[in-house]
């Protein structure tokens, strides 16, 4: 569970602890029977503390939205013999057509197979995305998710298909 969720997960059972004890004690409140002077002021307040616990709950939660998850990217390149699966585009996390334009941050993805039949999902620049074409082995160049190149080797494709 990531923290986001942890921390919403808790503000939200605070919220429910405190909005039920809150409608208990109301109803107690509203009995004829008790003085219901004390039980109505303590419901209330339950009831409103629980709404502030989970408007904080999900404003602190919503903090951590903003983050991005840190990309391996630190390790030396690694040359790895690979096949080109499949690439695509995205733009703010969408997937783009070929002839689609992107409005905002685009991005050029390559998901390799390798020869364990292993499939990476690669983020890599569009000069290198231009030459990785679908179905060609080569040695690929990654470093964590990040392919900083790719060489496409005939030996290698003959080698690997027969």
């Amino acid at each position: 569970m990531s923290k986001k969720q942890e921390l919403f997960a808790r503000y939200f059972v605070l919220f429910l602890t405190g909005f039920f004890s809150g409608g208990v004690f109301l109803l107690i409140g509203a009995l004829p029977i008790l003085p219901s002077g004390y039980f109505i002021v303590l419901g209330s307040t339950l009831m409103a503390v629980s709404v502030m616990a989970a408007l904080m709950g999900v404003f602190v939660a919503g903090g951590f939205s903003g983050r991005q998850p840190v990309r391996q990217r630190a390790a030396m390149p690694v040359r790895t013999p690979v096949k080109v699966d499949y690439k695509f585009r995205t733009d703010d996390g969408k997937v783009l057509v070929d002839e689609e334009q992107a409005e905002g941050v685009e991005r050029w993805h390559v998901v390799l197979l390798t020869k364990a039949n292993r499939k990476l999902e690669t983020e890599t620049a569009q000069q290198v995305y231009d030459t990785c074409p679908e179905g060609m082995w080569g040695w690929a160049w990654l470093q964590g998710d990040w392919m900083g190149k790719f060489e496409p080797d005939p030996a290698l494709q003959r080698q690997m298909e027969p």
